[in-house]
């Protein structure tokens, strides 16, 4: 009787490496390293939409800017400069903002964004922040509110889709003179990992059932 011990437990255990390695192949990759997107330009720079940047990092994304939303825009008005890009403008009688003609009344409350692969939204910066008493910016449906300049975190990642658009609004309250900025000096994302299909889950099921079915029949011709 004791000959059936020794191939009893080895094929268990080879059953339980096959589990194992399923296991192991659904099991979702660790996220991939964040990428961060500049957003600054040395010398100042208006541009007609879109505006496109990458590929970036390890995982080589591209970050698509268009769309701008406003009123009395001009054309070439996706502006950057040392600072970073401008998220909001508001013009008024004082002077100009964002290659915004002074007293053109020009108003930059939003535009979109958009990357080649699905991406999670971790941080951005603001920067440039001048007559605002208050800023604000919602991705989607998060929104952020700020009295000063420095890094905003997502409390929990946004993810946008490969190919997707998403639309950012952006506010600014207590403006002087009628006039306000702020700018967005980088934003930081991570890739998303894939989502597992239903044929690993299928395999996975299959290969489990006929485990036991093996085991059964091994603990059988054991006793």
């Amino acid at each position: 009787m004791t000959t059936f011990f020794l191939p009893k437990k080895s094929s268990i255990h080879s059953i339980g490496a096959i589990a194992a390695g399923i296991a192991v192949a659904m099991t979702p990759a660790a996220h991939a390293a964040i990428t961060t997107f500049d957003l600054t330009s040395p010398t100042a720079q208006n541009s007609s939409p879109p505006r496109t940047l990458g590929p970036v990092g390890v995982d080589n994304l591209i970050l698509n800017i268009s769309n701008p939303q406003g009123s009395n825009l001009p054309t070439n008005s996706l502006n950057t400069n040392n600072s970073g890009f401008c998220a909001f403008a508001a013009v008024g009688s004082s002077n100009g903002r964002c290659a915004l003609a002074q007293g053109s009344g020009a108003v930059l409350n939003g535009f979109s964004l958009s990357f080649n692969k699905s991406v999670y939204l971790r941080q951005f910066d603001i920067t440039g922040l001048q007559n605002i008493a208050v800023g604000g910016i919602t991705y989607g449906s998060e929104a952020f509110s700020f009295t000063a300049n420095g890094t905003q975190t997502f409390v929990n990642p946004f993810l946008v889709s490969a190919g997707s658009t998403i639309l950012v609004a952006t506010s600014g309250s207590g403006l002087v003179n009628g006039s306000g900025v702020f700018r967005i000096n980088n934003l930081q994302v991570e890739l998303a990992p894939p989502v597992p299909g239903p044929l690993p889950l299928l395999g996975a099921g299959v290969a489990f059932a006929y485990s036991r079915k093996l085991r059964t029949r091994i603990l059988k011709k054991a006793s």
